[in-house]
């Protein structure tokens, strides 16, 4: 089960994901939140991933998706509230790496609008 919500603050759309981000969830994800960022042309984009109990495959593969159509609007995507079991899986990612802030509230600091 997965449970999205969203809140656009000063220019930055803060996605918050609870839950499982699976290959049965990642459907939700795309339909919530990667057509909104595609059919809205949104720029700039944190993850809160803090509540995110497991990910799998298809459900990073997602969230590279979303990481690369805001880099092609221009913008830039940023993720947050990573704990020690994910700490790993996404600092070893290519797409990730100078994209991995310590909180919400750290966006204003590393997007500039």
């Amino acid at each position: 089960m997965l449970s999205i919500s969203y809140e656009f603050r000063k220019g930055i759309l803060f996605i918050r994901l609870i839950g499982e981000l699976t290959k049965d969830t990642s459907l939700q994800l795309k339909r919530e939140i990667i057509d909104m960022i595609e059919d809205n042309g949104i720029t700039n984009v944190v993850f809160n991933i803090s509540k995110l109990i497991f990910i799998d495959s298809t459900g990073m593969n997602n969230l590279i998706k979303s990481f690369e159509m805001c880099k092609k609007n221009n913008g830039s995507a940023l993720l947050c509230g990573l704990g020690k079991s994910t700490q790993m899986i996404f600092t070893n990612k290519d797409e990730f790496v100078g994209n991995i802030i310590d909180d919400e509230l750290s966006a204003f600091d590393k997007i500039v609008i």
